[in-house]
């Protein structure tokens, strides 16, 4: 057997062997973890919405366990609570709003104005009761399994036999008054039936929306968020050997990023945060490869998913301003992301409509800006550098996210070695200030009122301070360091071999005496 190509392609074989069983390794174990059978942390607050957006949109999903359906039935109640009339200027636009509108004093200065009409709407408690034993009484023809009734808001939930449930469905649907609503079982929160979480943009619901059109279940909503791990892997490697093609950089970069243990914990768990370290990681991708239209539009899917994804904004700014003229900061900075955040938003607006999409995501920054209330797991972004406060996503088992210390901290060492180590890295400036960027965005975030703030918030910094750890962490340890290391352990393996082969022998001879 010819062993050439491995003595001269060892390093590569050694790199990509290493990198194959970080992702492999790391993917299996979160997917033994995402099967926990519940709600994990505020999925019960996105999943929830998703499932509302999808019901409203005309779209049913499925939950099947045990050759049995999961159906929600729920009071149909008005979407809208009133009309909005709003005047800018001899301009009136008429819509229909879901939570009682407030025009923020910026508007008011720009000439805005508002008139509000209230519908008359009161729940009808016995009517409920009767629609219920209307629907008990289907449920027994059809052989339920299971019946759980909501307290915290007006619904129930089936377990219908899969063989029944189209018959049940049929029958159901013939009741005016109720939504049916197939999949899992919500959680008892007050009127989630009607929550859409319109705070927080929706590509991240998209996504879970996606695993959900599969089944329905809990594991189906974490795998966008599995893959999405192992893609930031790839990617932080990607931008790593490009900087620094350097096999021993990006197995550093690898490392870190791979097992960090705010990504695991995001990543199998079905919220925003991990969907938008992965949209974070491609804008990342799109400046180390100098693609600067494609990073406006990776900009605005960032942001997309959650307003903090825009918080690398400056970077791409700055660039643009570099080298480049107005006209292209103007597509690549200004319309380009408007475009990557629209687009995921068309399912909600065509769900709600334009205008109540448009008063509730304006009326979302004074709710990021606003104390929320005492919170146990408060932790302020400061906190995040030695992951004082985790926060607990579930509890037997026990999940939690907490930050790598060693990581967050390297980035404060590192202000003070960049300036050197960019001039001989060219793009490692723009990944380092990419994490700064955000952690700025946020302190002027907690400044401005909005102080509650939790540790799971600071997934989006991982991507870029891995990338910065590797290129730095390979200027600091050389590669000749490890191979020289290898070799030394190797004859060390290969003395304590021998060593016990000779004892070996020596018994074999006293025994033959």
């Amino acid at each position: 057997m010819d062993y050439s190509l491995l003595r001269k392609r060892w390093k590569e074989i050694l790199f990509f062997s290493y990198v194959f069983v970080l992702i492999v390794g790391s993917t299996y174990y979160m997917i033994q973890w995402a099967k926990i059978e519940d709600y994990m942390g505020d999925e019960v607050w996105y999943v929830s919405a998703t499932r509302n957006m999808l019901s409203l949109l005309g779209v049913n999903v499925k939950y099947i366990e045990n050759d049995t359906a999961g159906v929600n039935i729920i009071y149909n109640e008005p979407l809208y609570s009133g009309k909005l009339i709003v005047y800018f200027h001899g301009f009136k636009v008429e819509g229909l709003y879901r939570e009682y509108p407030t025009l923020p004093e910026f508007a008011k200065r720009l000439g805005v104005r508002i008139k509000v009409i209230p519908f008359n709407y009161t729940r009808n408690e016995s009517e409920w009761e009767n629609l219920k034993l209307k629907i008990w009484e289907i449920a027994y023809r059809n052989s339920f399994t299971s019946y759980t009734p909501y307290s915290e808001f007006p619904g129930v939930y089936y377990g219908i036999p899969e063989e029944y449930l189209n018959n049940f469905t049929k029958e159901a649907e013939e009741i005016k008054g109720v939504r049916i609503v197939p999949g899992y079982k919500y959680p008892d929160k007050e009127n989630i039936h009607k929550y859409l979480n319109t705070e927080h943009p929706f590509l991240g619901k998209d996504l879970i929306a996606l695993g959900m059109l599969i089944n329905d279940k809990p594991f189906y909503w974490r795998i966008p968020g599995i893959i999405e791990h192992a893609l930031i892997v790839m990617i932080v490697v990607l931008v790593t050997y490009r900087l620094t093609r350097s096999y021993l950089a990006s197995a550093i970069a690898a490392t870190f990023s791979a097992l960090d243990p705010l990504l695991f914990a995001t990543g199998i768990v079905a919220m925003l945060d991990i969907h938008v370290a992965f949209f974070v990681a491609l804008f990342m991708l799109t400046i180390a490869l100098n693609r600067i239209r494609l990073s406006g539009f990776t900009l605005g899917l960032a942001a997309a998913t959650k307003l903090s994804g825009a918080f690398v904004f400056p970077i791409l700014w700055i660039k643009v301003l570099r080298e480049k003229d107005w006209k292209e900061f103007i597509l690549s900075g200004v319309v380009l992301p408007i475009v990557g955040f629209m687009i995921p938003e068309i399912p909600i607006i065509k769900a709600i409509g334009f205008l109540p999409w448009l008063q509730e995501f304006l009326a979302s920054f004074a709710w990021h800006l606003s104390f929320k209330g005492e919170h146990p797991a408060e932790a302020p972004f400061w906190t995040w550098f030695i992951s004082l406060k985790p926060f607990p996503f579930h509890y037997n088992p026990d999940v939690y996210a907490v930050t790598d210390p060693i990581l967050m901290l390297a980035m404060i060492v590192f202000i003070f070695a960049v300036p050197y180590v960019a001039m001989r890295r060219k793009g490692l400036h723009e990944i380092f200030w990419m994490f700064w960027s955000i952690v700025g965005f946020f302190a002027l975030q907690y400044i401005l009122g909005g102080k509650t703030q939790f540790i799971f918030y600071a997934t989006p910094l991982v991507p870029p301070a891995a990338v910065a750890l590797g290129v730095i962490g390979y200027d600091i340890v050389k590669w000749e360091y490890f191979e020289k290391s290898l070799r030394i352990y190797w004859k060390w393996i290969k003395g304590y071999f021998w060593g016990w082969l000779e004892v070996l022998r020596l018994l074999k001879k006293l025994v033959k005496r």
